[in-house]
């Protein structure tokens, strides 16, 4: 009932600059239904059902030519502090010429635009708009403005639910899934229907979500700990820059950052720019090392003896020794990517409000 819900208050909303164009999310739907039917009753239903309800404003329009008017443009270089860590669907241009442009969306407007000029500063892969853009003009030359706005699901349900509850892996999924789908939607039916010079029309947008698994309901998501203690590092050179913040939520306070953003490049090495303290940094959890989430990036080789691996982490080989896998921050991690199937046999049990 909520997912059809969603697609129904999109087809009818008169306010939308096209016409829906659901076909491509017909397996992300029947999966959000999978989810939603697989959750017993309890305050994530609850939630679910009081607050997954659609709601879109729309931020630009269509003249005359069917061509769109954006409001409120932006050079990406811009600091980020007042964007909002909502969905939306987005474009991004050169010179400020906006017939010319790029179609994306994003579940945290913010972490979006942010990973954006990391790419163009060459901090992380960059996709083919990132090198067409930059073949066109330079960094301060880049602009973004937003199309469609939307409500971010995740950062909804850390306001909405009891304070003592813990959200599990499969809950964050579902979360995720909510708050990508509808945005994800609305940027298919506008590259389909406005074709924009900088999107590739033959691939469809993706929907990160496709497949569930509702053994993960049963998996402690240690993310969602707020209370645990980290420190705020330069990415680059280490240094330390705050020694220790109470909680993954003081940090967010202090850079201003969501929690799903935190989530992302906690212990990662690679890291993001701060706007707030105007270096590349990262999150590290105090007693774990930081690692490289990349394959490409991380400090192994066949010559690497394995005494002089990064400890703290579950390191992954195949049974020749040779060909490597990938680290883990916990044994349940690396139980998860061995057997995702099986996994809800061996998993944490919930804590007791669960119950």
């Amino acid at each position: 009932m909520i997912v059809n819900n969603l697609i129904t208050a999109m087809e009818s909303d008169p306010n939308l600059l096209v016409p829906i164009v659901e076909l491509t999310a017909l397996t992300a739907k029947k999966t959000l239904i999978q989810m939603v039917e697989s959750l017993p009753e309890g305050p994530f239903l609850e939630f679910l059902n009081n607050y997954v309800k659609y709601s879109v404003e729309v931020f630009a329009s269509l003249d005359c030519n069917g061509n769109l008017v954006f409001k409120g443009i932006k050079g990406i270089t811009t600091p980020l502090i007042a964007v909002t860590d909502n969905s939306s669907v987005y474009a991004l241009s050169c010179y400020n010429d906006f017939v010319n442009y790029y179609i994306g969306s994003a579940s945290n407007t913010f972490n979006r635009i942010s990973q954006h000029l990391d790419c163009l500063r060459g901090l992380r892969p960059s996709d083919g708009v990132h090198k067409r853009l930059l073949d066109l003009c330079e960094i301060p030359n880049i602009y973004w403005s937003t199309i469609y706005g939307s409500v971010n699901y995740y950062k909804l349900a850390l306001l909405f639910l009891p304070p003592t509850y813990e959200l599990s892996l499969g809950e964050v999924q579902i979360l995720r899934a909510f708050t990508e789908f509808v945005v994800r939607i609305l940027e298919q039916s506008l590259i389909s229907h406005l074709e924009p010079a900088y999107n590739s029309l033959t691939n469809l947008v993706v929907f990160t979500y496709n497949v569930w698994d509702a053994g993960l309901l049963n998996v402690y998501n240690f993310l969602s700990d707020g209370s645990r203690g980290v420190q705020i590092l330069n990415a680059i050179t280490g240094e330390i820059i705050r020694a220790k913040v109470s909680s993954i939520a003081q940090a967010c306070d202090i850079l201003q950052i969501s929690r799903n953003m935190a989530n992302r490049y906690l212990n990662s090495s690679e890291g993001f720019y701060s706007v707030i303290f105007g270096c590349q940094v990262t999150l590290g959890v105090i007693g774990m090392a930081l690692y490289a989430k990349k394959i490409s990036k991380l400090p192994y080789t066949n010559s690497t003896a394995l005494t002089d691996l990064p400890p703290y982490l579950v390191w992954l080989f195949k049974e020749n020794k040779t060909d490597f896998l990938g680290p883990y921050v916990n044994y349940t991690q690396t139980a998860r990517a061995l057997s995702p199937s099986k996994f809800s046999d061996n998993t944490k049990s919930k804590p007791s409000h669960r119950q």
